[in-house]
């Protein structure tokens, strides 16, 4: 048993019936959501605080969320599909806000110490995450149905 099943036992067994169970896994999804939220406006604020090179430090509480997903997402995969891509338009415009108050903080922080902020830089760093983001979506979308045709193909060998 993975340490990923032991932590579903543990929140399994706290629960006494199947819908207590259930409404625990939806507060989860939305502690989760804003857990994203909350760690992204930190992730600005350091971004804007930290002196120079330090700035890109802000870089590390998103980057522990990305690391937190993908162990769920590995353990998810194994058994369904990865959900679609379901946010509002609302919560993709707050998102993308955050990303680039903390893109532009970072960049404005340590390109001005490394002497290279200009408009030229800050365009070329804020391409880079637009397109890092248009082939993440995609992929994202790309392994949905990836998962979906292993899942299936297993499913008729069984």
């Amino acid at each position: 048993m993975s340490y990923n099943d032991k932590i579903l036992e543990r929140y399994d067994t706290s629960m006494d019936d199947e819908f207590e169970r259930e409404v625990l896994y939806r507060s989860i999804a939305i502690s989760y959501t804003w857990l994203i939220f909350g760690v992204s406006v930190v992730s600005v604020i350091l971004a804007w605080v930290l002196p120079g090179l330090y700035s890109l430090l802000s870089a590390l509480p998103m980057a522990l969320i990305g690391l937190t997903h993908s162990i769920g997402e590995s353990w998810l995969r194994e058994r369904a599909p990865v959900p679609r891509v379901n946010s509002s338009s609302g919560e993709y415009l707050l998102m993308f806000l955050l990303a680039l108050a903390w893109v532009s903080g970072a960049i404005f922080r340590s390109f001005t110490v490394l002497g290279l902020w200009g408009l030229p830089g800050y365009l070329m760093m804020i391409g880079f995450a637009t397109i890092g983001s248009a082939l993440t979506l995609y992929s994202y979308k790309k392994r949905r149905e990836d998962d979906r045709a292993r899942l299936d193909t297993q499913l008729d060998e069984d």
